[in-house]
């Protein structure tokens, strides 16, 4: 199992103590690990196992579209975007293979950003000012008219049926996809929700450049924090294990905020944030820096554990499994944990280099299946990826 040499962001300077003399010594920062090296270790970690998907897949068509939904029937669902002599309009489609096809496109608005997938497979569309609800086979369930005439601009599915809507300046919450159980005015017009399982709120981003937090029982703000600022853009915000928040501001700027609102701690990165993942039991986050480098930033000491030099940029987005983060390294997937190990990698039975990537928006990625396991899709077909700790 290899293990990458670590890196500070700062070094401090301690007292003349022996025992700190030690301690500095350990904490020095060694010269960077090469991607050679890397390459070495990765070909040295236990390695996983890819299983191919039987059946039929529907991988171009998933590969080109940009909205996903997991579901608890173990598939993922896409929209597809389909013209036929009737008309045209969205459909959903499962990845794997399945006897259902949501035969529904004609019903479907032009903007697939107004379709939301609950838990069971329902499929939830807004049409005008009522939401709509189809079986998995396409048959209609139910509409539910709101009280008002204007049409809705955005949906979010909770995950336990329920739903929040908005329009314009205005945000509702519906149980069970049915009953009316608040509506709250905003200072702005709403354009993206997220939610978080520990959390006793949820966030929204507003169009006048801020981000609020609204409480699931009544929606009322909690808190409200600028997102932009000019010169400043965000590039990143989510919730943190602990259910504070993080604003990332202008790629080299972390602002941590507690679940009261309260400014708890601002850290500035020597390096750019590429992109990050923040990790699901830390206070922390991976870190792709510039250069083709990926790090592991501690949220609570405020320096960067360790950084590895990858040599080339990853092939897929990231993705995190349990508490580690995967992506594809030139022709292997590989994950490391926290503390800097490559704790299992793979070589992929297929070149990643795709024959024509111009038919692809994505040519290859990587996929969270329902349950958490990860699944690796390409031009090949989908493979399920196999730990060396579930190996039998």
């Amino acid at each position: 199992m290899g293990s990458l040499l670590f890196i500070l962001a700062a070094t401090r300077i301690f007292a003349a103590d022996p025992q700190m003399d030690r301690l500095q010594l350990r904490l020095q920062p060694p010269q960077t690990t090469s991607a050679a090296e890397l390459a070495a270790i990765m070909a040295m970690a236990p390695q996983a196992r890819l299983v191919r998907a039987e059946g039929h897949v529907n991988v171009q068509a998933f590969l080109d579209s940009s909205n996903h939904w997991n579901a608890d029937d173990g598939n993922i669902y896409f929209s597809e975007w389909k013209n036929t002599p009737r008309g045209s309009g969205w459909r959903v489609r499962p990845l794997l293979d399945s006897k259902y096809l949501y035969n529904t496109h004609l019903f479907l608005p032009a903007d697939a950003s107004q379709i939301g997938l609950n838990p069971d497979g329902t499929m939830v569309v807004l049409r005008g000012n009522k939401v709509v609800t189809y079986a998995p086979t396409g048959r209609l369930i139910r509409t539910v008219a709101l009280p008002f005439t204007r049409s809705i601009e955005g949906i979010h599915s909770v995950g336990n049926g329920d739903l929040l809507v908005w329009s314009r300046n205005a945000m509702f919450y519906l149980k069970q996809g049915t009953k009316l159980a608040w509506r709250q005015v905003l200072d702005s017009n709403a354009k993206n929700a997220q939610y978080y399982g520990v959390a006793p709120f949820f966030t929204l981003e507003l169009g006048n450049g801020l981000i609020e937090a609204h409480r699931w029982s009544d929606g009322k703000r909690v808190w409200s924090h600028r997102l932009f600022a000019p010169g400043n853009q965000t590039s990143y915000y989510g919730f943190l294990a602990d259910a504070s928040y993080l604003i990332l501001k202008g790629y080299q700027e972390a602002h941590v905020i507690a679940p009261d609102g309260r400014i708890r701690a601002v850290h500035r990165f020597a390096h750019r944030v590429q992109t990050l993942y923040l990790h699901q039991f830390r206070m922390g986050m991976y870190c792709f820096v510039d250069n083709n480098r990926l790090g592991y930033f501690n949220l609570e000491t405020g320096r960067m554990e360790w950084l590895a030099e990858l040599g080339s940029a990853p092939l897929t987005p990231g993705r995190m499994y349990n508490d580690y983060l995967t992506f594809q390294l030139q022709n292997r997937l590989v994950a490391f944990n926290a503390d800097g190990r490559v704790i299992w990698s793979v070589r992929l039975p297929i070149s990643p280099y795709v024959r024509d990537p111009a038919n692809y928006k994505n040519p290859y990625t990587l996929i969270r299946m329902p349950g958490g396991n990860l699944a690796y899709v390409s031009q090949a077909g989908v493979y399920f990826i196999y730990p060396p700790s579930q190996l039998h």
